[in-house]
């Protein structure tokens, strides 16, 4: 699952050369993203990769808001199906945060790389344009910790994942990279 993400510089570098500077009228700064926010994310008009703001979460009258989408039963889901076809994104981060069933907070982040790529889809509805976070089976980073942890993508992906044929159908059963987890609150042993 994937509940807050975070950006750093990197990620803000990034949006920036994804975004014409003459357009770019707001600051970004390193930050925590929350459900119901906006966020930059990777879109692709055309030919052209660029950079969006976009609202986390689709509406659902029966639910609220739906952060999180399973990549397994995406096309299952009449409300899902024709993002994952037709509008797909990518949500660069610096990582996303997971609790454990303790109620303590961990940090996910890549081992090799500053920015984590993670696959989302996006769409419209009456107040605007709003994006979800694809998800699969927690790999042995985060299990223990969340069953569930966002489909991240490699740099080389991105391109594949936002193109106009059917490559993307792969990524969706792939098993994440690993990642670092950190917590503030990690217990010591003694032994």
């Amino acid at each position: 699952m994937c509940g807050r993400f975070y950006i750093n510089n990197e990620v803000i570098s990034l949006i920036k050369k994804l975004k014409n500077d003459s357009e770019f009228s707001c600051e970004i700064s390193p930050c925590d993203i929350l459900p119901s926010q906006t966020a930059w994310v990777i879109i692709k008009d055309s030919n052209n990769f660029g950079a969006r703001k976009i609202e986390w979460g689709f509406k659902n009258a029966s639910s609220g808001l739906i952060i999180n989408v399973r990549s397994e039963t995406v096309f299952q889901k009449k409300m899902f199906c024709k993002a994952v076809e037709k509008r797909r994104c990518v949500i660069p981060s610096s990582g996303f945060y997971e609790w454990s069933a303790e109620k303590e907070k961990f940090r996910f982040y890549r081992k090799d790389k500053d920015i984590l790529f993670m696959a989302g889809i996006y769409d419209t509805d009456e107040s605007g344009e709003r994006f979800a976070v694809l998800t699969t089976e927690a790999n042995l980073s985060v299990l223990g910790i969340h069953d569930r942890m966002p489909l991240i993508l490699e740099k080389n992906q991105v391109r594949k994942w936002l193109g106009k044929n059917d490559e993307y159908k792969e990524i969706l059963a792939q098993t994440p990279v690993e990642l670092n987890r950190k917590s503030d609150y990690e217990q010591l042993k003694l032994f």
